[in-house]
């Protein structure tokens, strides 16, 4: 592994002492850009790496990977990846530490009248709802826990006019490992099913 930077930081005391060596490397899949960090953990070396599917396949647009591409996405980035590592597991059994699911709504009229409609909407299981604004417009609704993930209703034409059309209302969820596993059964990307990512996203939205 050839890094293009390698970091020194301190670590709670572990079996290896307080020192933990970090090495990261930028990387581009057609024109996506994302970074492959190497860490030691306990006797092992790891190896972590996040990226965008649906920039990889509408890499100047805001298209979104359909869930039945999503593994030849994944395999198509890990020759990419694996030209610097060597993964001794199968992607398959590769961890799934976070996933976002998303929807676009097209031609929607007035976006920010449900962004705010929905605001005033009670949710027991989560912490208050972050309202925010682009000048006067509610621009995005923000609602999760900073343990599971959050779900964010957003006007895509504000956050992005250059390449979004007006109308355009997205709702994604960002799901950290613990929303992953206990509200889409994905634990591995093996589980990275199509009725598991549709579980995920409807059950958190």
């Amino acid at each position: 592994f050839k890094s293009t930077r390698w970091s020194l930081r301190t670590t709670a005391n572990g079996p290896n002492g307080p020192f933990t060596y970090e090495g990261h490397i930028c990387l581009t899949h057609r024109s996506h850009k994302f970074q492959v960090d190497v860490y030691r953990s306990y006797r092992n070396w790891m190896c972590s790496f996040e990226f965008n599917p649906s920039r990889v396949v509408d890499a100047d647009g805001y298209g979104l990977c359909r869930p039945e591409d999503l593994h030849d996405v994944i395999e198509e980035v890990m020759e990419v990846v694996t030209r610097h590592v060597s993964p001794r597991l199968p992607i398959s059994r590769f961890t799934v530490r976070r996933l976002d699911v998303a929807q676009n709504f097209v031609d929607v009229d007035d976006p920010s009248r449900y962004i705010l409609g929905l605001a005033k909407v009670s949710r027991p299981w989560s912490g208050p709802a972050r309202l925010l604004f682009n000048g006067r417009i509610p621009g995005s609704l923000t609602a999760g826990s900073e343990t599971g993930g959050s779900v964010i209703l957003y006007d895509k034409h504000l956050k992005s006019p250059q390449t979004v059309p007006p109308g355009v209302l997205r709702c994604e969820v960002q799901a950290l490992e613990r929303w992953c596993r206990s509200y889409g059964s994905i634990g591995i990307v093996g589980d990275l099913t199509d009725a598991n990512i549709d579980k995920l996203f409807f059950d958190r939205t």
